[in-house]
């Protein structure tokens, strides 16, 4: 069954959305409506809580600025086993808060991998750039070459000329035939 909303509730809202000092107290004025039924009307009327004093709460990024202030520059496999977190949350966590992290150095692969960041705290200095993959990574070396490029005189085939060469007759058509005997 749907609850409509009443003229004196909208009313109610339009008071009193900007000013209730908090979601539990302004829910309290609308028992009829869930949280979602107030939010939802209280943008379709273009109201709007205030967001100044409204702090935040981000315990990942005061663990990882506390951490990397301790310890100087680390990868996201080390400030994921430092701070309990898989490879791929300490990757989130930095990625979230990148403004306040910068890129010091490059651990290279130990095997065919990715170079590694290491990242500090951000001191104004712009990051480190990537370093050049080496031969043999996954994502640079061993690729196989684009026989399209060859045709289009991009790349030098081995023989020296540009391009692919085709030596056919034209006295010759598609059916095998010679010219003068069609």
């Amino acid at each position: 069954m749907r609850n409509d909303w009443l003229m004196p509730e909208i009313t109610l809202l339009r008071e009193k959305y900007a000013t209730a000092r908090s979601c539990a107290e302004l829910m309290a004025l609308f028992p009829r409506h869930t949280p979602h039924s107030v939010r939802r009307m209280a943008q379709s009327e273009g109201l709007a809580r205030p967001r100044s004093g409204v702090v935040k709460f981000r315990p990942g990024r005061d663990r990882l600025l506390k951490l990397l202030k301790k310890e100087s520059h680390l990868t996201a496999h080390e400030i994921g086993a430092r701070l309990g977190l898989t490879y791929r949350g300490a990757q989130n966590i930095t990625l979230e808060y990148r403004a306040d992290l910068r890129i010091v150095g490059w651990l290279p692969p130990p095997n065919k991998g990715k170079w590694a960041a290491q990242w500090a705290l951000a001191n104004g200095m712009p990051d480190v750039p990537k370093p050049f993959l080496p031969k043999g990574t996954k994502t640079g070396g061993n690729k196989r070459a684009n026989p399209f490029a060859a045709a289009a005189g991009m790349v030098v085939v081995p023989s020296g000329e540009t391009g692919r060469v085709f030596v056919q007759s034209m006295d010759v058509d598609e059916w095998h035939q010679s010219r003068e005997a069609a």
